[in-house]
C-alpha cells in the first residue's frame, strides 16, 4: 500500500525541486521562496491535523507530501515564462549537459558508498544503539544544512553568472567570499557545539546520550569539511569541469573500503568518525586541488 504514494511523493518532490532550482538559476529568489513556502509550510499542519483525527497512516503522510509538492509545481508552471522549442537548441543543450553530467552520475554512487559504508558498519558491530548515537549527534550539527543546502541552490548558478559575465578572477573572488562568510558561520556553530557537546546531547536527547560527546565533537569537525565541498563543487560546475568528481570519489571510496572494517572493529564509534573524517578530507582535498589547478590554467589561458 506504500508503493504508489511513495512513488508519487518522490516524483512530485523532484519536480518541485526542479521548479525551485529554475527560479534560483534565473535569479528569481523571491518566487523560489514563495514556491517553497506554498509546498512545505502546509505539510506539518496537515499531517498533525489528520493524525490527530486518526484518519491517515504512513501512506496518508506520503500522499500529503505528494499533493503539497504538486501544488508547488503548479504554481511554478503558472509563473513560468513562455517556452519555445527548437530541435537544434535541444540537441546542443543535451550534448553539453551530457559532457557536464556524465561524470556526476557515477560520482554520486561512489559518494554514497564512501560516506555511508563506514557508518553502516557501526550497528553491525555494536547494535542499533550505536546507530542511534551517530544519528543523534548528526542531527545536532545538521542545523548547518539550513545554509549548506541553501547555498547549494544558489552558488552553482551564481558562480556561472560571475564567470561568464566577469571572468575567472570574479569567480575566484565570489567563491572566496562565500567560503569566508558562510564558512565562518559554520565554524562558529561548530565551536559553540564542540566546546560542551555533552550539554547539547543531554538537552536534546536525555542523559543516556550524554556519554557520546566525543562523537558529537568529531561531527563538528566533519561538517566543516562538508561545508568546504559546496563552494568547491560550485566552482568546478561553473567551469564545466566535473571529471574530478569521479576520480576524487574513487580515491575516497577506496580508502573507506580499505580502512572501514578495521577502524570500526578496533576503535568503535570513534573509529567510525575517524574513518569518515579522513574519507571526507581525501575527497574535499582532491576536489579543492583540482579547482585550484583549473582556475590557474583558465587564468593563464586568458
Amino acid at each position: 500500500r506504500l508503493t504508489y504514494p511513495l512513488c508519487l511523493a518522490t516524483v512530485a518532490y523532484l519536480l518541485q525541486d526542479f521548479v525551485r532550482r529554475y527560479f534560483f538559476t534565473t535569479r528569481q529568489s523571491r518566487r523560489a521562496f514563495l514556491n517553497d513556502a506554498v509546498s512545505c509550510l502546509p505539510q506539518l499542519p496537515l499531517i498533525f491535523f489528520f493524525l490527530r483525527l486518526h484518519l491517515i497512516g504512513i501512506s496518508g503522510v506520503l500522499w500529503i507530501f505528494a499533493v503539497t509538492s504538486l501544488v508547488g509545481v503548479g504554481l511554478g508552471l503558472y509563473w513560468l515564462e513562455p517556452v519555445g522549442f527548437a530541435l537544434r537548441e535541444i540537441k546542443a543543450t543535451a550534448a553539453r549537459h551530457w559532457r557536464l553530467s556524465r561524470w556526476t552520475a557515477p560520482s554520486w554512487l561512489l559518494s554514497w558508498m564512501s560516506t555511508n559504508f563506514i557508518a553502516v558498519l557501526a550497528p553491525v558491530y555494536y547494535g542499533p544503539a550505536a546507530a542511534g548515537a551517530l544519528r543523534a549527534s548528526q542531527n545536532i550539527v545538521a542545523v548547518t544544512h539550513v545554509w549548506i543546502l541553501g547555498l547549494d541552490n544558489v552558488m552553482p548558478a551564481e558562480a556561472a553568472h560571475r564567470l561568464h559575465e566577469s571572468g575567472v578572477a570574479a569567480l575566484s573572488r565570489y567563491l572566496g567570499n562565500m567560503s569566508l562568510r558562510w564558512g565562518g558561520l559554520t565554524a562558529a556553530f561548530a565551536l559553540v557545539v564542540g566546546i560542551e557537546p555533552q550539554f547539547w546531547l543531554r538537552l536534546l536527547y536525555g542523559s543516556q546520550f550524554a556519554g557520546y560527546g566525543a562523537v558529537l565533537r568529531m561531527y563538528c569537525l566533519l561538517y566543516l569539511l562538508v561545508f568546504i565541498g559546496g563552494p568547491v563543487r560550485a566552482g568546478l560546475q561553473a567551469l564545466e569541469y566535473t571529471a574530478p568528481f569521479v576520480w576524487a570519489q574513487i580515491g575516497a571510496t577506496t580508502f573507506a573500503l580499505a580502512i572501514g572494517i578495521p577502524l570500526t572493529r578496533n576503535f568503535g564509534l570513534i573509529g567510525v568518525m575517524i574513518g569518515t573524517i579522513a574519507t571526507m578530507a581525501i575527497l574535499q582535498g582532491a576536489l579543492l586541488l583540482a579547482l585550484r589547478r583549473r582556475l590557474r590554467r583558465q587564468r593563464f589561458a586568458r
